[in-house]
């Protein structure tokens, strides 16, 4: 057992660093379902408690971490079936939670980000040094992510990183839509 968790760490590791694909994972659904209940605990502990509130009427940090992890699970599963891959589904699927998983550690940079990111009258820029280490790790996960969809897919570069770029920003749009704060009336 241990031996196999090592073997699936080490296939993770290999994604994070564009040596393998998820054609290398399992086809377990009850390894999904583990990692996106991890993903699910984690990150809405982790934005609960590390990232500041967004305001009064912000909502509640476990449902919107349902709410986007159940917009990728579909999203990702009507994309596999118009491109005719559906087979691949819970494969990739795993590559995305578990490399996901292993990105936790860029959770407290953001937190350290989000307070020059709030709009204000007297802008405070961010240290250069912390901007820096957040460009560089999201450009990172963002060519992890597209090697992921590349394998999954079976697209050139360019097509994987351009869904991967639609795909953050429909997700984060739905999520917007759906969370968003309402606006103030003066």
């Amino acid at each position: 057992m241990l031996a196999n968790l090592r073997a699936l760490f080490g296939v993770f590791v290999d994604i994070m660093l564009l040596r393998r694909g998820p054609e290398h994972l399992p086809a377990s659904p009850m390894l999904l379902t583990i990692l996106v209940a991890l993903n699910f605990v984690v990150y809405a502990i982790g934005t609960s408690t590390l990232m500041p509130p967004a305001g009064a009427h912000s909502a509640d940090p476990w449902l919107v971490q349902g709410v986007g992890i159940a917009l990728i699970l579909v999203w990702f599963r009507i994309a596999l079936l118009l491109a005719g891959k559906a087979e691949r589904y819970v494969q990739t699927m795993i590559a995305v939670f578990g490399v996901n998983l292993l990105a936790l550690p860029v959770l407290p940079l953001l937190a350290a980000m989000a307070p020059y990111m709030e709009q204000k009258s007297e802008a405070q820029q961010a240290p250069a040094v912390l901007s820096f280490m957040v460009v560089a790790i999201m450009f990172w996960l963002g060519a992890v992510m597209a090697r992921i969809l590349k394998g999954a897919f079976d697209w050139p570069w360019f097509v994987a990183i351009v869904f991967m770029i639609s795909s953050s920003f429909g997700i984060a749009t739905l999520l917007g839509l759906l969370f968003g704060e309402a606006p103030k009336v003066a």
